[in-house]
């Protein structure tokens, strides 16, 4: 059986993308920064696309019919475990970044395996805006990422040691802290009102 790799024509951008990422930072930092460049833009733009589209995530999240008390939470942590990806590497902390990613992948596949086995190769997936993907291609996908991970992980420098804020820099901290929290309470809010109106 033949299928076609250009349905997930978004996951090949997002390949695009991220490559040009890469070649844009390899110019830079060399390849173990090109690699977590790539990396980040690849949770990113999943994370994004879950939730700028929430209503049709939560839908894709409904056809691997998770136990009703895992549903919701999930349609949250899901989203925020891939912008950790993206912020780790931010921070300058590509280990910790490749090691969250290669988690989330091997969770992931392990869940759209176990729906295909279930209801055959189309399967619900949300990522980069998509709703249906055959398996094998978001199996091929995910590869690609883990081997990008590993990348990640065996070329970057050692993460720095975590450092509690002191002194000068600790109202700045703890304003930034409060910051992000507002925003992932507005995010979320929004995103409630926005599913309520589209009902």
């Amino acid at each position: 059986v033949v299928f076609d790799v250009a349905e997930d024509h978004s996951g090949l951008l997002v390949i695009g993308v991220a490559a040009a990422a890469a070649a844009a930072s390899a110019t830079r930092g060399g390849w173990a920064a090109a690699a977590a460049a790539a990396l980040a833009v690849a949770f990113g733009w999943a994370a994004l696309s879950k939730v700028l589209g929430m209503r049709r995530w939560r839908r894709t999240l409904d056809g691997h019919r998770l136990p009703s008390g895992l549903a919701a939470p999930a349609a949250w942590a899901i989203p925020m475990v891939e912008a950790l990806v993206t912020l780790l590497v931010v921070l300058g902390r590509e280990q910790a970044a490749a090691s969250a990613a290669l988690v989330a992948l091997a969770i992931f596949s392990g869940a759209l395996v176990r729906v295909s086995l279930r209801d055959g190769l189309r399967v619900p997936c949300g990522c980069f805006g998509r709703s249906v993907v055959d398996v094998r291609v978001a199996l091929v996908r995910n590869a690609a990422l883990a081997g990008l991970a590993l990348a990640v992980g065996l070329t970057a420098s050692p993460d720095p040691t975590w450092v509690l804020p002191s002194g000068g820099d600790v109202l700045p901290a703890v304003l930034a802290a409060a910051a992000l929290v507002v925003a992932a309470a507005t995010a979320w809010r929004a995103s409630v009102w926005f599913t309520r109106g589209r009902a």
